[in-house]
Order: C-alpha cells, then sequence, then structure tokens
C-alpha cells in the first residue's frame, strides 16, 4: 500500500473497495509509518511496515563537512507537493550572516514549478548567492551529488517517508525536513538524524535551515547509521520473503 491510499480512501465507495481488497489479502504492508497506521482503521486488519528503498551510497564513501560553509542539496520533483517554492522562499529570507555558511546550494530535477524554480534561482545568483540547478539525476549521478553535499533539504508540503530520505541516510549525510508524514518521528524524537522545522511554512524552513548551519553534521552521525538499518535492502526482502512463505 502506497500513499494513494488516503486520497482514495477518502472517497466512499473506493474506500469500501480498499477495505474489501485488504481484508481478503494474506499480508497487508504499507511504505510509511502513518500510512501503515490509517491503512489499518480501514481495514481493520493489521498492516505491516515495509519500508521503500534501493540499494544507493555516496559515491566514495564520503562524510560530510564537519564544519561550515556547508553544500546543500535537493533533490526532487518541482511540484507544490514537495514544496521547493517554500525552500526557495525560505533562501530568500537568510541573511549574508546565514549565506556566509553556505558553500553552494544545488537543486535537481523537474516539475510543473519548473517557471518559479528558475526564475527564484536567477534571482538568488543575480543576488550574488551559490546556488545552481539541473535536470533529474539518475542515480549515480545522485550518489556524487550527496557525496558532494553535507545536509539534504526536504521542504515537503505533503509527504510519507520518501526515498530520497532513504538514500540521504545511506550516504551518512543529515536533512533539514518539514514536519510532515513520518519524517517528525525520523527526523526529530530521542535520535534526531537533523533538524525539523517547527511548521509548514518558508520562515520555519528559513529557522531549520540557520539551525542547520550552525550544527556539525557529524552530530548526527550515530543516529544516522541506525536509521539507515532500518531501510537495509537485504533485510527488507527477507522481512518479505519469511512473512509471504505458504503456511
Amino acid at each position: 500500500l502506497g500513499s494513494d491510499v488516503w486520497s482514495l480512501g477518502r472517497i466512499p465507495g473506493v474506500r469500501n473497495l480498499l477495505r474489501t481488497v485488504m481484508r481478503d489479502a494474506r499480508q497487508r504492508f504499507a511504505d510509511g509509518l502513518e500510512l501503515a497506521e490509517d491503512s489499518e482503521r480501514i481495514a481493520g486488519k493489521r498492516v505491516a511496515f515495509l519500508p521503500t528503498t534501493r540499494r544507493f551510497a555516496a559515491s566514495g564513501a564520503s562524510t560530510p563537512a564537519s564544519a561550515p560553509p556547508f553544500k546543500l542539496l535537493f533533490i526532487g520533483r518541482w511540484h507544490p507537493n514537495k514544496g521547493v517554492d517554500l525552500m526557495f522562499d525560505a533562501l530568500a529570507l537568510l541573511d549574508d550572516s546565514d549565506w556566509a555558511l553556505i558553500a553552494e546550494v544545488r537543486v535537481y530535477g523537474g516539475g510543473p514549478l519548473e517557471p518559479t524554480v528558475h526564475a527564484a534561482a536567477d534571482a538568488l545568483t543575480a543576488a550574488g548567492r551559490p546556488v545552481t540547478r539541473g535536470s533529474y539525476l539518475g542515480k549515480a549521478a545522485a550518489e556524487e551529488a550527496f557525496a558532494r553535499c553535507d545536509y539534504l533539504i526536504l521542504p515537503s508540503r505533503i509527504e510519507s517517508i520518501p526515498v530520497i530520505f532513504s538514500d540521504a541516510m545511506k550516504s551518512a549525510r543529515p536533512v533539514v525536513a518539514m514536519p510532515v508524514g513520518d519524517l517528525p518521528r525520523l527526523v526529530g524524537g530521542e535520535a534526531p538524524c537533523g533538524i525539523l522545522a517547527d511548521e509548514v511554512t518558508a520562515p520555519a524552513l528559513a529557522s531549520a535551515i540557520r539551525a542547520a548551519l550552525r550544527t556539525s553534521p557529524q552530530r548526527f552521525a550515530a543516529s544516522i547509521v541506525k536509521m539507515a538499518q532500518q531501510f537495509d535492502l537485504d533485510r527488507i526482502a527477507e522481512q518479505l520473503l519469511r512473512q509471504t512463505e505458504p503456511t
């Protein structure tokens, strides 16, 4: 089960169909913690959390910098749900003292907000800010991009657990994220894997970025190692095989 359950589950007839399909299934899995809980409420049956991930590692087994200036990265769709416009609004709120702590901001992707992204990036570049943007990246190029960055920015308005989050954990990179979906549980909590914004607004994201710029990524290293283990592809495959074996 993926996040379409949230949209389809609001339609009465489709919700009943989802309930029937889930109840008839021998095993039920969801790739998000909140999604699994919501699916259980629809089905009245247990839904196990089974994350979506891929084999991924920052090339050269590099580590993030321990002190500023830091390199920031965004990889994703240029779509309102992914909040790339909020990220640019947040970057525009940073002052000279903040930008002195930034070596570069790299933005990769594509989508319906492409004109907005290009206009915002051009405005920041014209102001002397080190911002570059590029198109979608293949897996190898994404691994190289992670090897060059110190923090990943996740400015989504709507999210469960994006695959790019597990990419960051496997690359030993902390994140700066909005408090949506499962990210508060994964990024915040007792073993934080980065900096969590207080709310889904550009000023709150700007505050989170400021905090990250003044925090060594090495602070999150131990927590990131533990989090990456939850997205180990071999372990996930073994779990799937074990739980779907005929009884």
